[in-house]
């Protein structure tokens, strides 16, 4: 089948835990990931449902690839497009000593026409790519930011807010195994 592949990475100022808890936690996605309006699924699989009405905005259908907690997720998305059979997303995080560096790989499967405009297709790819890493990195670095101005016990007697905790519930995990 044709496809073509796209590669985008950025340095976070956020902890890999954060970054993964931004990553897997469905209440959060809709958040970075432009147009997706919910996150719904099971443990192999999930479903989103999009904001809009477009022709292209009908629901994905996902499954869960490879998982490895703060390390590596591959998902996979499947929609009935005119243009795109499947994007494959890869991505991996990489402890660094200002935070985090997430690396990610995009493969996007074309159906017949998606062929032949496949420059087009590439080109909005792209610009989604770069609009979903620029705003996960804002989701990310602003969890990180809430958490460490977030009151800890034993300091001013200040006791810990509900909103503080950074661990995310297993309940509201993207996913928790991988198939």
């Amino acid at each position: 089948m044709p496809s073509f592949s796209l590669t985008n990475e950025a340095s976070l100022l956020a902890s890999p835990d954060v970054v993964w808890g931004q990553l897997v936690d469905r209440d959060s996605v809709a958040d970075w990931f432009e147009g997706l309006e919910s996150l719904s699924g099971s443990t192999e699989s999930f479903s989103t449902r999009r904001a809009t009405d477009r022709p292209c905005s009908c629901p994905l259908e996902g499954s869960v690839d490879a998982l490895e907690p703060e390390r590596h997720l591959a998902v996979t998305f499947r929609a009935p497009w005119r243009l795109l059979r499947s994007i494959a997303l890869d991505v991996t995080l990489h402890p660094e000593d200002a935070g985090t560096r997430v690396q990610i790989l995009a493969t996007y499967e074309l159906r017949g026409v998606g062929v032949l405009l496949r420059p087009l297709v590439r080109l909005r790819a792209e610009v989604a790519l770069y609009r979903a890493v620029r705003a996960f990195r804002a989701a990310a670095e602003d969890e990180s930011t809430r958490l460490r101005r977030a009151p800890r016990t034993g300091q001013q007697g200040f006791a810990p807010s509900r909103a503080a905790s950074p661990a995310v519930s297993h309940d509201a995990l993207l996913l928790r195994t991988a198939s």
